[in-house]
Parts: structure tokens; C-alpha cells; sequence
């Protein structure tokens, strides 16, 4: 769907947890995306929120 540019908005959670591998997020693109951010929060758990929009 990031390829054909069908997403409105991406929203990211991520938490200070380390596996030591894992999948790209948006693998197999042919050119970076371009994001303006949106909205970003921090919560006392160590969790981050930030939400982006393509430009």
C-alpha cells in the first residue's frame, strides 16, 4: 500500500525492547519515503506515539 501511496496516515508505536533482529518496517521501496510528522507523545513507560502523514 506505501507503494502505490493508499496511507492517509502511519501510526507508530515502539517500546524500549530489544530482540536483536527483526523486519524492516517498509522494506522493498524504491525511494525513501517523505513524512511530515503529525503527532508525537512520550509515555512514562518508555512507550512513543508518532503519528505521520505523506507529504
Amino acid at each position: 500500500m506505501s507503494k502505490a501511496g493508499l496511507v492517509d496516515e502511519y501510526v507508530i508505536l515502539t517500546r524500549p525492547i530489544a530482540y536483536g533482529a527483526g523486519k524492516p518496517l517498509f522494506s522493498g521501496l524504491a525511494d525513501a519515503l517523505k513524512l511530515n510528522v503529525l503527532v508525537t507523545a512520550a509515555y512514562d513507560n518508555g512507550t512513543m506515539l508518532r503519528i505521520y502523514a505523506p507529504r
